[in-house]
């Protein structure tokens, strides 16, 4: 039955990660779509590049009520052949801090920019998340606990996944969200990639709970089952951001009030389960993850003015090869906590005690990508 169900799952699954592998690589090396502006997760607030006070009020024409329109319009626009005629231009209403409503229609920058070669992109956006897919699966057919089974395709899922790089105003899209698909795609797309990024609590702490004795292994399964639901609301919170964030925008609030302190709780939770495994490591390791997640963000060591053919300029920051993120922090903990169940091989299971090298590089690629800025 379990075989069956994961038969059925790897369709969409498959299919998801490929839509998404291939348009990210084609946002990459074509740059051929520029955030103008910004905007506060559900408000109409102008996060960046728009005088402060102002009011965001439709995108070419239609309502802004959901982020979808705004990054649909972007997509559209800047997925036209350049010598289209007629070819429909990018343009949004604004209402001012004083009740003026006005249409600005920003300027369109074309980039020159270097991004990965093909080899390159097809391996970290195609290759590496395929094949932690097709590990899972795999390996969740071939276990005989269904508990351990299933935990490993969440922990497979969540490491396939790249980090999440929201766009920031006046810089070009590196990948393109699902908030950008049509129909079916985007309405599952946009939900399914929260619900796996917000999944590597629940899913470790079910994989080593399925190896601890019974007293441990309920705990473990009680904080599972909380973490799950807290991947759930991630889930239901981009879907309705997606598509009208009007009537949860309470919820929105009262969950983001508290994400740094819910992350640190699941890195101590996890440690706590996993003691036997990791020999009292784990909690060093979750020691150390919450503290990077308090550490101040980079400041701009030195960047330089782009100047544009189109008599536009912009500021492009010089940012270190690698700095920390709350992506990055994530990865390397997970990646930490397994590699110490494995490097402990008389009281791991069989499977943990044998790791293989497609597994070794899914879970150096999450931290590899999520620490690493692409070249602007």
């Amino acid at each position: 039955m379990r075989r069956l169900a994961l038969l059925f799952l790897a369709i969409p699954i498959i299919a998801y990660q490929i839509r998404f592998g291939l348009d990210a690589i084609w946002a990459m090396q074509s740059f051929a779509v520029y955030f103008p502006f910004d905007v506060r997760p559900f408000s109409n607030r102008f996060a960046m590049q728009i005088s402060p006070g102002q009011e965001l009020l439709a995108v070419n024409g239609k309502p802004f009520v959901a982020y979808s329109t705004y990054v649909r319009e972007l997509w559209r626009v800047a997925r036209q052949p350049d010598d289209m005629p007629n070819r429909a231009a990018f343009a949004f209403t604004v209402r001012d801090p004083g009740g003026r409503i006005h249409t600005v229609e920003p300027g369109w920058p074309h980039c020159t920019c270097v991004g990965h070669s093909d080899r390159e992109a097809y391996f970290y956006w195609l290759m590496v998340p395929l094949a932690c897919v097709a590990i899972g699966l795999v390996t969740a057919a071939k276990l005989r606990s269904g508990l351990l089974g299933w935990s490993f395709l969440a922990l497979m899922l969540f490491v396939a996944q790249p980090p999440e790089m929201p766009p920031a105003a006046g810089n070009f899209a590196m990948y393109t969200p699902p908030e950008a698909w049509d129909g079916m795609w985007r309405l599952a797309g946009v939900p399914w990639r929260a619900f796996v990024h917000s999944l590597w609590p629940a899913a470790l702490l079910g994989l080593f709970a399925a190896l601890q004795p019974a007293a441990t292994r309920r705990a473990g399964l009680a904080l599972s089952a909380a973490f799950l639901a807290w991947a759930a609301l991630s889930a239901l919170l981009a879907f309705t951001w997606s598509e009208d964030y009007r009537p949860f925008v309470a919820l929105y609030r009262a969950s983001t009030a508290w994400t740094t302190e819910l992350t640190v709780a699941a890195f101590f939770a996890t440690a706590g389960v996993t003691w036997s495994l990791t020999r009292g490591w784990g909690l060093a390791v979750a020691t150390l993850a919450s503290a990077a997640l308090y550490w101040p963000a980079p400041r701009y060591i030195s960047g330089e003015w782009l100047h544009y053919s189109d008599n536009t300029t912009r500021f492009a920051a010089n940012w270190p090869a690698v700095y920390l993120t709350p992506d990055l922090v994530m990865a390397v903990f997970v990646a930490g906590l397994v590699l110490l169940a494995w490097a402990n091989r008389k009281s791991a299971h069989s499977f943990l005690a044998e790791p293989s090298a497609f597994s070794s590089a899914c879970l150096a690629s999450p931290a590899k990508r999520a620490g690493h800025r692409v070249a602007q």
